[in-house]
């Protein structure tokens, strides 16, 4: 085959003219540490109340455990969501090379990538919504916990926190309701067109040679590499404001939490706060 021109690939570019230019050179890849602030800790260790009681209802008869564990709950939903996001980077950095022998072909793997992760990153932030509403007690209920509806119930400065994480991933954000709203993609290489083709008659075992739509020879390689390498990108970016808009968060809910748990704590009906007895230190000789 000496030529080769398809047809139009159905793809939308986001901010086509502010994207880098299409890369094949993979990025090192940045790790999340979803768990490493202290107010998740401080709600790790307190949710081990949970263990005294045998139902919910009955740890709901003390307005100080119940808080503490409603509170963890929601956190702990916030941990294991950024911790999926690692499924992401293991499909962003795969440890055997995606190729024709894969189950689907690569341009699929892509698009199937890209779902995976706007809607794994985008949850994190409507999940701080209802963490948020948790510690301050606002009683919204998860549909209704939106920003808009928050903030009139909440301190301006812990407002301001949210705004700016939803800010951060707001392209990503967009991105994902034209997605999955519109069906549009972004695209994934620098000739999707051709590579939704070749990728497609690759995984069926029948190679494609000629010429893009650009001019250039064939190369499936590339053009997988221009679209994982782009999302590799978008991956570390959004992990590093992901972390720092989360810590922001934490930093202003850990007052306010210990604010409420304390005085719901010295109003307590039960005697798990006793202090321990004291024992006589062992002082070596």
């Amino acid at each position: 085959m000496s030529a080769f021109h398809p047809s139009p690939s159905n793809t939308w570019i986001l901010n086509n003219s502010m994207r880098p230019k299409p890369s094949t050179r993979f990025l090192k890849q940045y790790i999340h540490a979803p768990d490493d602030h202290r107010f998740i800790g401080r709600l790790y260790d307190l949710s081990i109340v949970s263990l005294h009681f045998r139902s919910y209802k009955q740890l709901a008869a003390h307005s100080d455990c119940k808080y503490a564990y409603d509170v963890s709950t929601k956190s702990s939903i916030i941990v294991d969501r950024v911790r999926s996001l690692d499924i992401v980077g293991d499909m962003l950095w795969p440890k055997t090379i995606i190729d024709k022998y894969s189950s689907i072909d690569r341009f699929e793997w892509l698009n199937v990538v890209a779902d995976v992760f706007f809607i794994r990153l985008i949850l994190i932030d409507d999940c701080a919504l209802i963490l948020t509403n948790e510690v301050f007690e606002t009683e919204l209920k998860p549909r209704q916990c939106t920003l808009n509806n928050l903030e009139k119930k909440i301190p301006r400065a812990v407002a301001a926190k949210l705004r700016d994480l939803h800010a951060d991933h707001y392209e990503l954000r967009h991105e994902r309701n034209v997605r999955f709203h519109h069906g549009l993609g972004r695209a994934l290489s620098s000739d999707d067109a051709t590579f939704r083709t070749v990728a497609f008659y690759e995984h069926g075992g029948r190679g494609m040679t000629g010429f893009d739509q650009r001019g250039r020879r064939i190369n499936t390689d590339r053009y997988f590499k221009e679209g994982i390498v782009d999302l590799q990108r978008d991956f570390n970016r959004a992990g590093r404001r992901l972390s720092s808009g989360l810590g922001r968060l934490y930093d202003v809910l850990v007052d306010e939490f210990e604010k409420r748990f304390t005085d719901k704590f010295r109003n307590r009906t039960h005697d798990f706060g006793r202090a321990a007895k004291r024992q006589t230190r062992y002082v070596p000789a």
